[in-house]
Formats: structure tokens, sequence, C-alpha cells
């Protein structure tokens, strides 16, 4: 039966306020954001950190990708057919049917690239939101080893991890990480990015390359929680082309970085950096 009309009207108007706030929400501190240069200390880092507080996921999409349009966002009777919290109705909303690169690439959406974003209807590449102990399941490690949960509803509700996924266990063993889910998403479509780029590769000191060759570079994402612990990288735009992934912790030390479009190669070649992964 279809829905009566004001009702259908409402959820518009709804969904135009989702859109309207999403560009600022997912992460408020203040907006400064000029190019710094790279320094080692403590010191560089929190200036960093305080640079980049004003990054907004939704916001970023469209810098490093394009104009949004509207079709690369859901329709609204998809946003409402199912339950979910709000930063997941926002960023479906915005971006749920964003393409990749390639468009014969086999994804259901450009968040489908390292781990996967579930889907909201039934499709043969990723597996659909779904609920767990209670939980909406949301995000999947590519190859299963854990998915992220949050609650069914709310403004920003917290975002659990499973320590050990198993389809043969009837319960999971949930670890609750510190940051809301808001905070989740953007270290999610950062990690997504990059890794859905066109031209992606990693080398030792990259971020130090780029600056000595002039390019500016811009902290966009300082240190942001992900699914473990050591999945704390920190993001970087540089020369409004390139992604750059920056974790300290991680046992090979080195950069990956990626362009949004072929025309890096040049760049590249020039600073004599790797144009792919070995």
């Amino acid at each position: 039966m279809s829905q009566p009309l004001s009702q259908h009207h409402s959820k518009e108007m709804e969904v135009t306020e989702i859109l309207r706030i999403a560009a600022r929400e997912l992460v408020s501190c203040h907006a400064d954001r000029q190019p710094v240069a790279l320094k080692r200390g403590p010191q560089a880092l929190k200036r960093r950190e305080r640079i980049s507080c004003g990054f907004t996921s939704e916001r970023f999409l469209q810098r490093y990708l394009g104009p949004r349009r509207p079709e690369l966002g859901a329709s609204v009777d998809e946003v409402w057919s199912l339950e979910m919290p709000a930063p997941l109705q926002r960023f479906f909303s915005f971006a749920g049917r964003w393409p990749g690169h390639n468009p014969q690439a086999p994804f259901v959406n450009r968040f489908c690239m390292q781990d996967m974003l579930c889907a909201m209807a039934k499709n043969q590449w990723a597996p659909m939101l779904q609920h767990m102990d209670n939980r909406l399941v949301f995000a999947w490690e590519n190859q299963g080893v854990w998915v992220a949960a949050t609650e069914c509803a709310g403004d920003d509700p917290p975002v659990w991890i499973t320590e050990d996924c198993s389809h043969r266990k009837t319960q999971q063993v949930w670890r609750q990480r510190e940051k809301p889910l808001s905070h989740f998403l953007v270290s999610f479509v950062l990690q997504e990015l990059l890794f859905g780029s066109a031209l992606l590769a990693m080398a030792p000191g990259a971020l130090e390359a780029f600056e000595g060759a002039g390019l500016p570079v811009e902290p966009v994402w300082i240190r942001g929680e992900y699914a473990w612990d050591i999945d704390r990288p920190s993001y970087f735009l540089v020369g409004e082309r390139f992604l750059v992934r920056r974790a300290p912790d991680e046992g090979n030390g080195e950069d990956w970085y990626g362009c949004k479009d072929g025309v890096g190669e040049e760049v590249l070649r020039s600073l004599g950096l790797p144009m792919q992964v070995p």
C-alpha cells in the first residue's frame, strides 16, 4: 500500500534536513585548515591535531572526488526502510550509492575497497545491514575477521568490534571503542578513499618527499580511532590531489598514498616514488 502523500512529504523534508547538516556534523572543533610544514615531536603533533579538527567526511568526499550528485545518495525510501542511528542515515543519504573509480569493479559502492560498508539492499558483493546480539552491524573486515556494530538508533551511539567473529557462535564477544559512531565513520571513509584511489602505492618517507618538492601538505585526520588500537593512522591531503596515510605503529613503517586520478603519475615519477604497490 502506498504511503499517504503527507507522510512521504514529511520524510522528504527530514532527509533534506539530514543532507543540510551532513557537511558539518561528524567532527566539529574549528576550521583552520592551512597547509603546515611537517615537523617532528609532540608540539608539532598537537598543532596538527588542532588544525585537523574541522574535518568532515562529506565535505572531504567532494573535495577529493568531486561534487556530489543527487543520485550518489540513497533514496528517501531506502533511508527510511531500515532503522539506523543518525550518522548512518546521514552518510547513506549523502553517499550510499557513490561508485568506485572503475565502473566495472564489482562493488556495491565506493566504500567496499578495503573493508566493507554493509549494503541497504540484497546484492552479490557486500553483506546487508543486519542485527547481531541486538546491535546493528554496519561494516565488515575484508576477510570477516571482525564486524563493526552500533545501536539501532540514536544521535551518535558507540561502536563495538567483535573480538573474533565467527558465524558458528551463537553470541559474539564485543569490545567497545572509545569514540562514537561518527568518529569511526570518518576513519572508515578515509581508509576506503585511499585504498580505492585510481593510483595507489606505498614508500617510506613519502610525506617528507612531497613536502620537500614544495607541495602543500594539509592534515585532515590525526590518529583517528578505528577497529584496533594499532589502526590509529593520520591522513594528509597533498597538493589537493594525493591522500597520504601515515601510521608509525604499523610494522612496515611506510606511507601509503593514493591519487584521485592518473595525473599524479608525473609528480611521482619526478620524485622517484613508486606508482603502484609492489
